[in-house]
């Protein structure tokens, strides 16, 4: 059996039988993911734990509240190069607001 969080350990395990066990990410990450038809498909692994997450990046205090039908299976290295892509739009974002500034 694979190891999940200690709290909301059902949630977890329904999402991640849904998704077979396997990260879910259809290139929102960046990558084509080629090698494996377009999904990521990285297993869960004792060294490589999945995050049960929302589609899109969202504050933690959103994230809670998504419905768990929505929630996806994530590999950490998909789910860090998602961030990381929502990271760089907000700075985006906030660098063009400000340009009408001065």
């Amino acid at each position: 059996m694979t190891r999940g969080p200690i709290i909301a350990t059902d949630l977890y395990t329904t999402v991640m039988t849904r998704a077979g066990w396997v990260c879910q990410c259809a290139g929102e990450c960046g990558s084509a993911h080629r090698r494996t038809g377009g999904t990521c498909q990285a297993p869960h692994t004792d060294r490589a734990h999945l995050i049960a997450a929302p589609p899109r990046r969202v504050p933690d205090h959103q994230a809670v509240t998504v419905p768990p039908g929505e929630l996806r299976a994530w590999c950490p290295v998909c789910w860090q190069h998602l961030q990381a892509a929502a990271t760089r739009a907000r700075a985006a974002t906030a660098a063009d607001s400000q340009k009408s500034l001065f």
